[in-house]
Order: C-alpha cells, then sequence, then structure tokens
C-alpha cells in the first residue's frame, strides 16, 4: 500500500520516466528499424582496414576525426562483405593485430544483425543473440541512458523520502 500512495503522490515522476523511456525506444527504433534478423555464430574473416575521416565541431574548432574501420566477409560466402567499426568487432585491439589476423586469414565467431528491407548490416555482437543486445552493444543511449534513468530515480525517492521525513518532525 505504501507503495500505491508513493506513486499517487509522485506520479510526475513517473509521467517523467515513461516519455524518457518512450524517446529511448523511439530513437532504436529510428536508427535501427524494426525488420531485424540475426546470422548467429558467423565465421567472418577480416579483409581490409580502412579509415574514414570526418570533421567534428569542438569547442567552436572543427577538428579532423577519424575512426578504423574494417571490411569483413563470410568465411563460407566471399561475396557476402560489410565494413564495421574495428571498435565493435575487435574492442581495443591495436592495428597491428588486426593486419596479422588478415595476413593469417584467421576467422572470427560473431553473431551479425541486418536490417531485412534494406539488406544491411546494422551491428555486429561477440555475444548475446537477442535484439536487446544489438541495442546494448550498438547504442549508447540505450546502454547509459537505462542505466542514468535508474539511477536518477534512485536519487529523487531518496529526496523525497528525506524530504517527507523532515515535515513529519
Amino acid at each position: 500500500m505504501k507503495i500505491i500512495d508513493f506513486v499517487k503522490k509522485n506520479y510526475e515522476i513517473f509521467v517523467v520516466n515513461f516519455i524518457a523511456l518512450g524517446f529511448i525506444v523511439f530513437t532504436l527504433l529510428a536508427q535501427f528499424g524494426v525488420h531485424i534478423k540475426v546470422d548467429e555464430g558467423v565465421e567472418l574473416v577480416p579483409v581490409e582496414i580502412g579509415y574514414s575521416r570526418s570533421t567534428s565541431h569542438i569547442n567552436s574548432k572543427f577538428v579532423l576525426v577519424s575512426e578504423r574501420y574494417v571490411r569483413l566477409k563470410y568465411e563460407n560466402n566471399a561475396q557476402k562483405s560489410f565494413w564495421v567499426p574495428t571498435s565493435v568487432v575487435f574492442g581495443r585491439a591495436g592495428v597491428d593485430d588486426i593486419e596479422d589476423m588478415i595476413k593469417d586469414g584467421d576467422s572470427i565467431k560473431r553473431n551479425v544483425f541486418f536490417n531485412t528491407k534494406f539488406n544491411k548490416v546494422i551491428g555486429v555482437t561477440k555475444s548475446g543473440k537477442s535484439i536487446l543486445s544489438l541495442y546494448y552493444y550498438n547504442s549508447k543511449m540505450f546502454r547509459y541512458g537505462i542505466w542514468i534513468l535508474f539511477l536518477c530515480d534512485l536519487f529523487v525517492g531518496f529526496l523525497v523520502k528525506s524530504k517527507n521525513k523532515k515535515e513529519c518532525k
């Protein structure tokens, strides 16, 4: 009964949470789409390393930003290849390690998510075959937003409880 009374007294918190969760869900659907299929445990072979250069506006200056990408191909289908950021596939592995894998022809096992409507790869995960793992490993908003929302709720709940204690005395 105390929880129901707390919800009735502080419905604003739950409305804000509902709006924030709706925003997160809407952003995930816009980013990844709804036509998602997963190829589980696919053997991928790194083929080449490339770089993407862009400019970013930081502290009222334009800064050249470079991100490393790797082209992966399916081991059993050489014509099916795609580019992904190296950090998604290899984590913090260095260029030398990746180049050694390319030279040796080593393969890695990953789960590949792609949009069936556009036949485009939208994410790769090392573990986790569900769509939630795709969201978690490929979307910072989902990864950090849920935790921030939860921690803010705990903080606000603590403030409300301490305020109620002070009013009772």
